[in-house]
């Protein structure tokens, strides 16, 4: 008389690391436990902080760029300055005629200057309008 297996055993492959580095893949049974249960990522993940939970910076606002608002007049009322990997630059908080509040994010060299000038000075806020002047953004 021989066993008979009435169920078929469940099997995942299982990654391993060899000492040179290299890796490979194995056939390993699971355990009954652990067939009917989500992966652990997933149950960590359910449990996690989202980072839109974090930072200092308003996310909602999306940034316009110069060209949106080149030739409108503006007055300018803060901006903050950051590193980028293509150098620095600034998400100056604007206002139009109208009254619209936005933020204009750039890495123009002259409005940089200009905007870190007249926060050292205490001019802010100031009025500007952008124009473009070959290949840079300059101000009237």
């Amino acid at each position: 008389m021989g066993v008979t297996m009435t169920q078929k055993p469940e099997y995942a492959m299982q990654t391993f690391f060899t000492d040179d580095g290299s890796t490979g893949e194995k056939p390993v049974m699971l355990q009954e436990s652990v067939k009917n249960t989500k992966p652990i990522y997933k149950r960590r993940i359910d449990k996690m902080a989202r980072l839109s939970e974090f930072g200092t910076i308003d996310r909602t606002a999306r940034g316009k760029r110069l060209e949106d608002v080149a030739g409108i007049e503006l007055v300018i009322t803060d901006f903050r300055l950051a590193k980028g990997s293509f150098g620095e630059y600034a998400f100056v908080d604007c206002q139009d005629s109208d009254g619209e509040k936005f933020t204009v994010v750039t890495g123009a060299t002259f409005v940089l200057d200009a905007l870190k000038d007249a926060k050292a000075k205490g001019g802010l806020p100031v009025s500007a309008r952008f124009v473009k002047s070959g290949r840079a953004w300059v101000f009237e």
